[in-house]
């Protein structure tokens, strides 16, 4: 068919590259997968022409910028009223006649080979190299009658004013308004199984990995996320193929009660559980993928179905954020343990002081272990960005990470003790780059080689002398620097206190990056002996190992306030004052009556020994215990609605379990001396570099305590002054900010850079980030980023999850789910529930009868701290947030690393 200058309607047969502008980015696609022989669908297109004579002939282009005007893209609601209004203008709008009559016509000749259509937007710069817009417009299915196929064709248009697609515009500083949109128009395809290629694997960034999703019916379900999908990881080297199955109970398919349109079915019992794709499939699959990556010479992400055995290609677009070569910008970000320390949203004034700290201690690290300080000064980038803030959170820098350990002798197997230490749970390809100083050239290497061995040999042998030397010059400095009055400063005073708070207290935290690397290797050695010796039949073993360990900063804290309980059950009054009393009342009575004037003073020392503390408790913008004393109160109230206060029995216990574990190790390494002395060997320093590692953890609590106070007080100054608007406000700025506006410096807005962060962090607040994703290089941290990633799917049972075992025990009781500190968190002996804790949650631990933790790892706080007071716990336990209920009863079982959901019911 042939048009002048106006083409409505389009098909392969009259497409060429001048007239892409016409088609749309998708439209392209498959018109170049077409003219590859690729197996696409029969397809034609209704060009943007179509849509600008629509926009012309309702004359909604001026309304349209009108109302794109009035968003305010800080506000959800105001981009979904828009959305709205536009979408009312499309579908109350009329198609010029001659170019409807020319689309009916079409359709119906069309339809001579097929009953329903397939109807997909196709925005012109759609699916490039910069920007895929995956997901941002909508698409309609088994569309069959003439009214449904053009109210269609509108909402396809529509759709390119979608809420999504305008925020998504939006960030990506794409025209909000002057916007092109063609429509395809394709054979539907009724898809027995349908799903996605990734000609390279997003998750694990490996590029010699094609990763294959796939479930029952149409593909629309493993797009939005609605469906479970079985994974398929194909290497492209040698074809060998490795599967993750999940429970597909649902598909969706075609409505035949309407006739039109799709509907969520089940899956018959018998296919839940079988591979949706045979092996041959597979392979034909992958084989297309490395085909349609060979024909655009990038990484693709491509849909596809299977209709009677025959594969059909839908689309094809770029993976965005995905490449191999060795200028790649990309980052892997994984947040493992580090949200242990930074849980959720974290304000810039807490991550700039973060960043600084790591970086400081990391470096001092390298130069003590003997990396030459020609490489510390050529990586200055790697220790710099061992941290970032990815839509206002905290993650790790992954590869920063593994080429930091990769400075040291015995990388391949270090990395998986660093792997296991942080709990990462999938490793990544990692080549040492060729600029690295320890290379291949081992003649060339040696001498620093011999260097690095020696740093790590001396170190071992001075560890203790310097463990104690950096807790007595800790103490000291604390001592002295938290003796001054923040609180009346003025904020220059502030400033050179808090300068010389970080030039005496983070020196010297060398001994903490020198003890990290230590414990990353003895406990990963203590493991993996105990697995080679076949020490642990019944999984439980390791963890009873370290049971028992004394001299434990970390609770201390809570042992005072369970001595302050007991003080409290002593005394008829004080105890009625605490059971008939909320916290506000409580602590009113105890600053105004003289009869609890001895109370009140111990209360008081523990606030001036522990009051840094909180939950969350490295994040400055969280109050402190000083700040807020009622969640002690609540603990002491938890506490004392105990029958028993079990602080006594705690030691007593533990040293049975860990002495019974040390005898079944003694009886099965009898006759071998030689594994025996190393086994112990390995044990003993693995102990002692997991108590030094908590003791330390106490210190850096107390440092972010003391910063956590002088920023409170500028925040107080500068809202005083006029300078910012709120006391807090000061957490939205980073340090360098501040001290240039108090140096005079920096001239910038600080109102109005606040409200800009604000503004940025109500939209950070909204996203759900997963624990690992990929980007681009991110060259504003406040800037909403876009993130590559395919969940792992999770192959849900029915009946229980399972986790990491830390502290054996069973315990049957209901759940009580806390994930902030804004929870109620009175407790009574419940199980303890969480996405995930730190430190400052310990206190809630003696309330509780055992733990359950969304993510974590064998060395997280939450395991050492659980194993020193014999708390059945089990962490790592992956989709816990969202199957248990708060007040739901269910059996855990630690020492198998089982939480059977529905124990009444089990055999």
């Amino acid at each position: 068919m042939e048009y002048s200058s106006m083409m409505p309607i389009m098909t392969i047969d009259n497409i060429n590259e001048k007239l892409f502008q016409k088609i749309g980015g998708k439209a392209k696609n498959l018109y170049i997968l077409s003219k590859n022989k690729i197996p696409v669908p029969p397809w034609y297109v209704i060009t943007t022409d179509v849509y600008q004579n629509f926009i012309k002939k309702n004359n909604i282009a001026e309304k349209i910028k009108t109302i794109i005007k009035n968003i305010d893209f800080s506000d959800n609601k105001t981009v979904i009223d828009a959305s709205q209004k536009i979408k009312k203008l499309f579908l109350e709008g009329e198609i010029p006649k001659e170019d409807l009559k020319l689309l009916l016509s079409y359709c119906e000749k069309f339809k001579k080979n097929t009953e329903y259509l397939a109807l997909r937007s196709s925005a012109v710069g759609e699916d490039d190299l910069k920007a895929s817009f995956a997901g941002q417009m909508d698409s309609f299915l088994f569309i069959s009658k003439q009214k449904s196929y053009i109210e269609s064709v509108k909402k396809c248009w529509a759709s390119v004013f979608s809420d999504r697609a305008l925020v998504y515009r939006h960030l990506s500083k794409l025209p909000l308004s002057e916007i092109n949109i063609a429509v395809i128009v394709q054979k539907m395809i009724f898809g027995d199984i349908s799903g996605v290629i990734f000609t390279v694997n997003p998750v694990n960034n490996k590029s010699d990995e094609i990763l294959i999703n796939s479930t029952y019916g149409i593909g629309e379900g493993i797009v939005s996320g609605e469906l479970d999908t079985d994974s398929f990881y194909v290497n492209k080297k040698n074809s060998s193929i490795s599967e993750k199955l999940v429970k597909k109970t649902h598909m969706i398919t075609f409505n035949s009660e309407k006739k039109e349109g799709t509907t969520l079915k089940p899956v018959e019992k018998s296919k839940q559980n079988q591979s949706s794709l045979t092996r041959n499939q597979i392979k034909k699959l992958a084989l297309l993928g490395k085909q349609i990556e060979n024909i655009y010479g990038c990484p693709q992400d491509i849909e596809w179905t299977i209709k009677s055995n025959k594969i059909y290609i839908l689309q094809a677009r770029p993976i965005t954020t995905f490449s191999d070569k060795e200028t790649d910008s990309k980052i892997i970000w994984d947040n493992s343990n580090i949200i242990e320390s930074f849980p959720g949203i974290t304000k810039p004034l807490t991550f700039s002081f973060a960043k600084t700290a790591w970086a400081s201690v990391f470096r001092q690290s390298a130069r003590a272990m003997g990396v030459p300080e020609k490489i510390i000064q050529e990586n200055d980038e790697l220790f710099e960005n061992m941290l970032g803030l990815v839509n206002g959170r905290v993650y790790y820098n992954l590869m920063k990470w593994y080429q930091f350990v990769s400075f040291f002798p015995g990388f391949k197997q270090n990395r998986r003790y660093m792997e296991q230490m942080m709990g990462v749970k999938e490793s990544i390809e990692f080549k040492e780059r060729k600029n690295h100083f320890f290379t291949k050239e081992r003649i060339l290497a040696l001498p620093r080689y011999i260097r690095l061995i020696y740093g790590l040999t001396k170190n071992y042998f001075i560890l203790d002398k310097e463990v104690k030397r950096f807790h007595k010059n800790f103490e000291n400095n604390y001592k002295i620097l938290s003796q001054y009055d923040l609180k009346n400063m003025k904020p220059e005073e502030v400033m050179d206190v808090f300068l010389r708070a970080k030039k005496r207290l983070l020196k010297g935290w060398k001994v903490e990056g020198i003890n990290d690397y230590s414990a990353m290797i003895f406990y990963g050695l203590v493991r993996s002996l105990t697995k080679k010796y076949k020490l642990d039949k019944n999984n439980s073993i390791h963890n009873d190992l370290f049971c028992g360990e004394e001299d434990m900063d970390s609770t201390k804290p809570t042992k005072q306030l369970l001595f302050l309980a007991d003080e409290i059950k002593k005394d008829r009054k004080l105890y009625d004052l605490f059971y008939k009393n909320n916290e506000k009342q409580i602590l009113e009575e105890l600053n105004k009556k003289s009869e609890y004037s001895k109370f009140k003073k111990q209360f008081q020392e523990y606030l001036d020994e522990y009051g840094f503390r909180c939950m969350s408790e490295l994040k400055l913008e969280e109050k402190s215990l000083k700040d807020d004393p009622t969640f002690a109160i609540t603990i002491l109230k938890n506490y004392l609605a105990l029958e028993t206060l079990y602080l006594d029995n705690i030691n007593q216990k533990e040293n049975e379990k860990r002495q019974k574990a040390e005898e079944i190790i003694n009886k099965k390494l009898r006759w071998k001396p030689l594994r025996r002395t190393l086994f112990y060997w390995a044990l003993r320093n693995a102990r002692k570099n997991v108590r030094y590692r908590e003791n330390m953890r106490l210190c850096r609590t107390k440092i972010f305590g003391l910063v956590r106070e002088a920023f409170r007080s500028i925040g107080n100054s500068f809202a005083k002054g006029g300078v910012i608007n709120h006391p807090d406000d000061v957490f939205y700025l980073e340090i360098d900010e501040i001290f240039g506006y108090i140096n005079k410096t920096n001239k910038v807005d600080l109102k109005k850079l606040i409200d800009d962060r604000k503004n940025i962090y109500k939209i950070f607040e909204k996203q759900e980030l997963p624990e690992r994703f990929i980007t681009e290089e991110i060259k504003d941290r406040y800037k909403l980023v876009e993130i590559i990633t395919k969940q792992e799917e999770i192959d849900y049972n029915d009946d229980i999850l399972t986790g990491i075992s830390c502290c054996p025990g069973v315990v049957k009781n209901k759940v009580k789910v806390i994930l902030s500190p804004g929870d109620d968190i009175k407790l009574n002996g419940e199980i303890l529930v969480a996405d995930k804790t730190d430190p400052g949650w310990v206190p809630l631990y003696p309330s509780v009868s055992g733990l359950l933790i969304e993510r974590g790892s064998v060395l997280s706080h939450s395991a050492i701290v659980a194993r020193e007071l014999g708390l059945p716990t089990i962490v790592g336990i992956k989709g816990l947030i969202k199957r248990v209920k708060d007040g739901q009863i269910v059996k855990m079982d630690a020492g198998k690393g089982i939480v059977y959901l529905k124990p009444d019911k089990m055999k």
